[in-house]
Parts: structure tokens; C-alpha cells; sequence
């Protein structure tokens, strides 16, 4: 028997069901069938365990021989910076100017802890070192 006698007629062929017919009784798109999220407030939210926070992050790295080695240079040339008069010390363009000469490499998400971290240990960088304010802080800058 050859294939084309095994074929079957279109008309007997089951035809696939329709889309509607595939979803039908399936609440994706209806509201009421979504979970309810639970009402959290921002303070609650800046609580929740959603892993490690750049704190965290930044007070390991500073830890490591690297973060050491680069906080102090950083520190090194803000300062000699503003010793010799500088208007505004940015730390980006220590980072980028400098330190990128002599082939080192910075998370840029530290950059702010670290000048941050200049400030508190040389409140005399406040005057050249403008600090962003922190999310969640509402107009301080911490």
C-alpha cells in the first residue's frame, strides 16, 4: 500500500481547536484571578532580604588587598587635589583620569561610597566633594 492511499480526506481531519476554545475558562487576563500583593510600606521594603545591599558589597571589596591598594590611592590624589586648590574633586574623574592610566579597574557602583568614605575620614573634602543624596533619604545626604 502506498502512502497516498493512506492518506485521510481533509473533511474527516480533526481541525485544531481555536484559540478561544484553548483558553477558554483560563483567567489570564482577568484581575480577580491575580493573587493579592501584600501592602508593604517604604520602610518595610528597604528592610526586605533581597540579597546584599552595596554597603555590604563595598565594605567586602574595601577589605581585599585591590580595595585597599585603590581606596588609598584614590585618597592620595583628592587630597593632593585639593591641597593644591582645586574647586570641586570629582571622585569619577580620579578613577577615570588617573587610575584608568595605570590600568585599574573600579565597580563604578562605588564610586559614591567612596567619596563618601573620603568625607568622613577628611570632613574638609565636604567643601569639594559633592555627595549625591541617598534614595530613601528624603533631602539628606548621609
Amino acid at each position: 500500500m502506498s502512502r497516498r492511499s493512506m492518506r485521510i480526506p481533509a473533511d474527516d481531519r480533526l481541525a485544531p481547536p481555536s484559540r478561544e476554545d484553548q483558553l477558554a475558562g483560563v483567567p489570564l487576563f482577568d484581575p480577580a484571578a491575580w493573587p493579592e500583593r501584600p501592602q508593604v510600606t517604604p520602610a518595610e521594603h528597604r528592610r526586605l532580604p533581597l540579597g546584599d545591599s552595596l554597603e555590604e558589597r563595598y565594605g567586602r571589596w574595601r577589605t581585599t588587598e585591590h580595595g585597599q591598594a585603590v581606596y588609598h590611592q584614590i585618597r592620595a590624589i583628592a587630597l593632593g587635589r585639593y591641597r593644591s586648590g582645586a574647586a570641586v574633586v570629582r571622585v569619577k574623574a580620579i578613577v577615570e583620569d588617573e587610575l584608568r592610566k595605570r590600568k585599574v579597574s573600579v565597580n563604578n557602583s562605588y564610586l559614591s561610597p567612596i567619596a563618601r568614605e573620603l568625607c568622613d575620614e577628611y570632613p574638609e573634602l565636604l567643601s569639594v566633594i559633592e555627595l549625591r543624596e541617598r534614595p530613601g533619604n528624603h533631602g539628606e545626604v548621609a
